[in-house]
């Protein structure tokens, strides 16, 4: 596969068959199946349902990363730093090791995520990831209106992600992560403190059929675990588990003295394990001109029929030398969303 570093995502790797890094893939793979599609039914039994419609974790929903704002989520395709938030199998073609760093403004919130991605003897890529959403402080008031205390939100994801090349054209990845939503209390709060945890996996796989026509193809699982767990009250409810299929494709590239120009066309299709039967479609297009420094410009649209927030996005990329900056603005026109433009933000630094 073409490596993310030479400022375009494709397929032209060596093999690393029987490598022990694919090894390790495989079985990792295996134990995540087994602890996400079995859990305990006991437990499931022990603890009633906050909703039969209801999901937990809905932060896990949000988007992460400049690139994936600015192309408006149709990133399953593609090999990028930014790939542990959507499909694990696209940090397989990174050669060099990484500090990431993504900042976003949600409509609930701000999130801030540090991530360290190595490449382990060219078998394998590691990766580290910790995001912090914090969906700030609201006033806790009596009947009368009077502040007796304060209530602070904020929701925690550590994720660790591995992903190998079996084949020249075949990438495979997975993300364990654990999950923690906290409701702080100061002062007089009638709920006192929430705390609710799980764990959960991503599978994923990208590649390109055929070596001769510039398109690739991704598919992800993401989200699948136990329920998100109220570790006080004894309530769940099911983490949003998803489906991602995506295709990427290079319908035109251009040498002018020894600067490549090239344009980028993306489209996702997203759609709920559970209950499927009405896919988000998010579409994406990125011009990049350069060689070893590439400057990126990216627009993109999502539309998530029935909830208010579709709309389109806009981004800007720029890469010199060891360094790479992202900037997006998604531009939502439901009626809540449009208040605000969010800005996304991510910093990186090859090492």
């Amino acid at each position: 596969m073409r490596e993310a570093d030479s400022g375009t995502e494709g397929l032209r790797r060596p093999a690393y068959r029987g490598q022990p890094g694919a090894v390790g893939l495989l079985v990792l793979l295996g134990m995540a199946l087994v602890a996400c599609l079995f859990p305990s039914m006991a437990e499931a039994q022990a603890t009633d349902p906050v909703g039969p419609d209801a999901e937990g974790a809905p932060f896990l929903l949000l988007p992460s990363g400049a690139r994936a704002v600015g192309l408006g989520g149709a990133v399953t395709a593609l090999s990028s730093p930014e790939a542990a938030f959507w499909n694990p199998a696209g940090l397989a073609g990174l050669s060099r090791g990484r500090i990431l760093v993504t900042r976003g403004e949600h409509i609930t919130g701000e999130a801030l995520g540090v991530s360290l991605q190595y490449g382990w003897q060219r078998r394998a890529v590691l990766g580290a990831t910790y995001q912090l959403l914090d969906e700030g402080t609201q006033d806790a008031t009596d009947i009368d209106g009077n502040v007796i205390g304060s209530f602070t939100s904020r929701n925690h994801l550590a994720v660790m992600s591995v992903a190998t090349t079996l084949a020249s054209r075949l990438d495979l990845g997975a993300n364990l992560k654990y999950l923690r939503f906290e409701l702080g209390c100061r002062g007089q709060c009638p709920d006192g403190q929430v705390r609710s945890t799980s764990y959960a996996v991503d599978l994923g796989a990208r590649g390109r059929p055929l070596s001769t026509v510039p398109v690739d193809l991704g598919i992800s699982l993401l989200h699948m675990g136990p329920d998100f767990r109220n570790e006080d009250a004894q309530q769940q409810a099911p983490l949003p588990a998803r489906i991602r299929a995506g295709v990427s494709w290079e319908p035109w590239s251009l040498m002018i003295e020894e600067e490549r120009l090239a344009v980028l066309v993306l489209l996702d299709l997203e759609d709920r394990l559970r209950d499927p039967g009405d896919p988000a479609v998010l579409l994406g297009a990125e011009f990049s001109a350069g060689t070893e420094d590439r400057v990126y410009v990216r627009g993109g649209y999502t539309l998530v029929r029935g909830t208010g927030l579709e709309g389109a996005a806009a981004g800007l990329g720029l890469r010199f030398d060891r360094f790479e900056l992202e900037l997006a603005r998604s531009l939502p026109r439901g009626a809540i969303a449009s208040q605000q433009e969010p800005v996304h933000l991510t910093l990186a630094l090859r090492f």
